[in-house]
C-alpha cells in the first residue's frame, strides 16, 4: 500500500494512507505513528451534480401509497454547479416481481415499464450542454388497473422468497456507446450512468373477503371412528367432527376451530395439534414447496374445555374442544390478481392422539387466505409491503436500443431544435401523442412554466454531432 511520511515536532510519524484495512497503530523508528485516513477527492460528477433526487407528492396521499389506476405525480429535482455534457436525462416508472428459489436461479415478471426522456435522446445524435443552474420539472404516471399489490416473502427456512415491487427512476445517461454484438448483424447502443435516483412507491389493491366466492360458507368435516383408527372401540363406532365458521381467513386473523369427538372407548384423546400448511407453485420452470408456517399443539387432558366431557347413558364419551390459530400477517394470500408467477393454495391440517396405543386421528380441509383489505402505512409496515429493491450501481450499463419516448403523456415537455436566433423554445404542434392503445391525456390544462431567461442556441459540428447549447427540457426555478 503507497503511503506518504510526514514528519511532525515530538518523534512522530504520520502515514497519510486513501484506504486503511487495519485500527493497529504502527510504529516506525521507535516513535509512535498515528494512522489517519483522508477523506477521498470528490470526482468531477460529484462536484458537477450537487443534487439529483426524485420527489413524490400528493396532498392526499403522503406515503406513497397507490392503488391500481390512480395518478403518480412527483418532480425530478437537479442541482448543476458546472457545465455537465450528456446524452439524455430519463424517467421510468417500473414494477417487477422476482420469485427466486436460489442464488443463480430466478424467474421476473413485469407488470410497469414505463419510459421518458426529459432531455436529449438516446439516439446519440444529440449531445445535450446542460448549464449551472437549478433545475426543476414534474412528472404524472397513470397507472394500469390490472397490476398485483406490492410484496416482500421470504418463505421459512429461506426456501424461495417472492417480491413485487415499484419505484420511479430517475438517470442522467453518459454518451451512448456502439457496439457490435457477436453473430448478429445489428448494433446494440449502451449507455453508462453517471447519477441516478429512486423514489419507491407501495401498490395495494382494494380488496374484500366478500370477493372470494364462498368465503362465508362454514366448513363442517365428519369422520367416521373405526377400530382401525381407535382401539378398541367397546361397540359400535365413534365420530369426529371438525367445524370451522368459513371457509376463508385474512391475513392476521384468528382461525376458531372446533372440534367434538363421540366414541365409547376408555382411550382419551390426549394431544391436539393443529397446522397451516402452504402450497406454493411456480410456473416456467414448475417447481413446488410445502410447508407448515403456523401451528399449535396442546394437551387435551390438561388444557380448558369449550364444555365438559359429557358421557351419555349408553357410555358414549363425548367431548368438545377449542382451537384458536393466529395467522402471521406476513402471508402471501392465496388470491393474487395479476401475478402469474406463483400459486398459492392453504391447507388446515388437524390432529389428534389419543391415550396409549388408541390411535390417531387426522383430517385436511382446504381454506383460503385473502390480502389485508385496508392501506397499510409504507414506514410502519411489515415485510408484505415492498421493500427497495431497485438496485443499480453507479457507471453501469443498460440496453437503450428499445426505448419509448412521450410515456407521460400527460406532461408535454418542449421541442429544441439548433438555432442561431430562438432561445427556449415550446412548440405545442410538436407534443408526443399517445400511442395506439395506451391512455390518452388532455392537454388544454397543462401550463409549461417559461425559464427565468433565455439562452442562446449554437451549434458546433465537433466530433461529427450536433453539440446543443440550451437549458434542456429542464425549466429553471
Amino acid at each position: 500500500m503507497k503511503s506518504s511520511i510526514h514528519h511532525v515536532p515530538g518523534n512522530k510519524v504520520v502515514h497519510t494512507v486513501a484506504h486503511n484495512h487495519s485500527d493497529q497503530p504502527q510504529t516506525q523508528g521507535g516513535g509512535v505513528s498515528v494512522i489517519t485516513k483522508t477523506s477521498k477527492a470528490p470526482s468531477f460528477l460529484e462536484q458537477t451534480i450537487t443534487k439529483f433526487q426524485v420527489i413524490l407528492f400528493d396532498s392526499d396521499n403522503p406515503d406513497s401509497v397507490y392503488a391500481p389506476g390512480d395518478y403518480v405525480k412527483g418532480q425530478i429535482i437537479l442541482h448543476v454547479k458546472n457545465p455537465l455534457d450528456l446524452q439524455f436525462i430519463e424517467v421510468v416508472v417500473k414494477g417487477e416481481g422476482v420469485i427466486s428459489w436460489g442464488h443463480s436461479s430466478a424467474r421476473l415478471e413485469n407488470y410497469v415499464f414505463k419510459r421518458t426522456f426529459m432531455a436529449g435522446s438516446p439516439d446519440n445524435s444529440v449531445i445535450t450542454v446542460l448549464h449551472p443552474g437549478r433545475y426543476a420539472t414534474a412528472f404524472q404516471y397513470h397507472l394500469p388497473t390490472d397490476i398485483p399489490s406490492s410484496t416482500d416473502y421470504v418463505a421459512p427456512l429461506d426456501k424461495f422468497s417472492f417480491h413485487i415491487g415499484y419505484a420511479v427512476e430517475a438517470r442522467i445517461c453518459d454518451y451512448a456507446m456502439t457496439k457490435v454484438t457477436k453473430g448478429k448483424r445489428f448494433l446494440r447502443q449502451q449507455v453508462r450512468i453517471l447519477q441516478e435516483d429512486s423514489h419507491p412507491f407501495v401498490i395495494q389493491r382494494p380488496f374484500s373477503i366478500t370477493d372470494l366466492p364462498g368465503a362465508f360458507t362454514p366448513i363442517q368435516h365428519v369422520d367416521v371412528l373405526t377400530s382401525s383408527i381407535l382401539k378398541p372401540l367397546k361397540s359400535n363406532d365413534g365420530v369426529v367432527k371438525l367445524q370451522l365458521h368459513r371457509s376463508a381467513y385474512s391475513v392476521g386473523d384468528s382461525i376458531i376451530l372446533h372440534i367434538e369427538i363421540n366414541a365409547k372407548t376408555n382411550k382419551p384423546p390426549v394431544r391436539g395439534k393443529i397446522d397451516l400448511e402452504q402450497k406454493v407453485t411456480t410456473v416456467n420452470p414448475m417447481r413446488t414447496f410445502v410447508a407448515d408456517i403456523a401451528g399449535i399443539e396442546e394437551n387435551l387432558l390438561t388444557r380448558h374445555r369449550r364444555d365438559s366431557e359429557v358421557m351419555t347413558a349408553a357410555g358414549v364419551h363425548i367431548s368438545r374442544y377449542e382451537f384458536a390459530l393466529e395467522l402471521p400477517r406476513n402471508l402471501l394470500p392465496s388470491h393474487l390478481p395479476g401475478c402469474k408467477l406463483i400459486t398459492v393454495t392453504y391447507t388446515l391440517k388437524a390432529r389428534v392422539d389419543f391415550a396409549g396405543s388408541g390411535g390417531q386421528w387426522s383430517a385436511k380441509v382446504p381454506l383460503q387466505i385473502a390480502p389485508e383489505t385496508t392501506r397499510r402505512d409504507s414506514a410502519s409496515s411489515s415485510s408484505t409491503v415492498s421493500q427497495t429493491f431497485f438496485r443499480r450501481p453507479s457507471l453501469t450499463f443498460h440496453n437503450a436500443n428499445n426505448h419509448h419516448d412521450g410515456l407521460f403523456n400527460s406532461l408535454p415537455r418542449p421541442s429544441l431544435t439548433p438555432s442561431s436566433s430562438s432561445s427556449y423554445q415550446h412548440r405545442s404542434n410538436s407534443l408526443p401523442r399517445p400511442s395506439q392503445g395506451s391512455v390518452s391525456y388532455d392537454y388544454s390544462s397543462f401550463s409549461m412554466p417559461r425559464p427565468r431567461r433565455d439562452e442562446d442556441l449554437i451549434s458546433n459540428h465537433s466530433r461529427n454531432k450536433v453539440r446543443t447549447k440550451y437549458k434542456s427540457s429542464l425549466f429553471k426555478k
